[in-house]
């Protein structure tokens, strides 16, 4: 039971601390009768408990958003690079602006990590706007900007590009104006070679973020 108190009069009553509102208990009926309208009683013990429930909720639910929010910012941190701003960075590049019009830009980011003894591995679901790339321990810095700019090359050139030189040409384009990198010289003629050129000079590169 709780004492419940007229916030006119000040008289109280004893009543469950959920009490009914049809409770007479509820009401101060002299203070009703008084000024012709009713006067509900206070419960403070029970609004206090309310109050500090309320108040537990909205920490434990703050705490609960924090532990997502760093959750998700170590599963995106690759090798010290949050790929969720590069991605975005990337994606604001001039060579992205001028691309064909297909739908929302950026495409959609997914990151995975493995325990393979791969480096790192990527995939752009052109059609559904989508971009997933996995890493692997002990990848480096080259390895995860160089990843980001073939997958986004991908999303930039059209569906039926695949490894063609338009897609070469953007893929370089956007090494260019993301890290201030000239095309090798000569330029390798597979894909897997162009990569890892694309990684040696990102590794030998003095650019910096900004």
């Amino acid at each position: 039971m709780k004492r419940w108190t007229c916030p006119r009069c000040g008289s109280g009553k004893l009543a469950p601390a959920r009490a009914r509102k049809d409770d007479a208990r509820r009401w101060c009926l002299s203070c009703s009768a008084t000024t012709g309208r009713m006067v509900e009683r206070t419960c403070p013990s029970a609004d206090a408990a309310r109050a500090a429930r309320r108040e537990s909720q909205r920490t434990a639910a703050l705490r609960q958003r924090t532990r997502e929010r760093e959750r998700a910012t170590t599963r995106h941190t690759v090798a010290g690079i949050d790929v969720r701003d590069e991605w975005q960075r990337l994606s604001s590049l001039p060579i992205c602006t001028m691309r064909e019009a297909r739908g929302a830009w950026p495409p959609g980011l997914t990151v995975a990590h493995s325990t393979a003894k791969r480096r790192v591995s990527g995939h752009c679901k052109t059609i559904k706007r989508i971009v997933h790339v996995t890493f692997w321990p002990g990848v480096t810095p080259a390895e995860v900007r160089e990843l980001l700019a073939h997958e986004l090359a991908h999303a930039v050139a059209p569906l039926d590009d695949s490894h063609s030189q338009r897609w070469r040409n953007t893929y370089l384009a956007l090494i260019e104006q993301g890290f201030g990198i000239a095309p090798p010289v000569p330029l390798p003629r597979s894909t897997w070679e162009l990569d890892l050129a694309v990684r040696d000079a990102l590794a030998a590169s003095t650019w910096r973020e900004p």
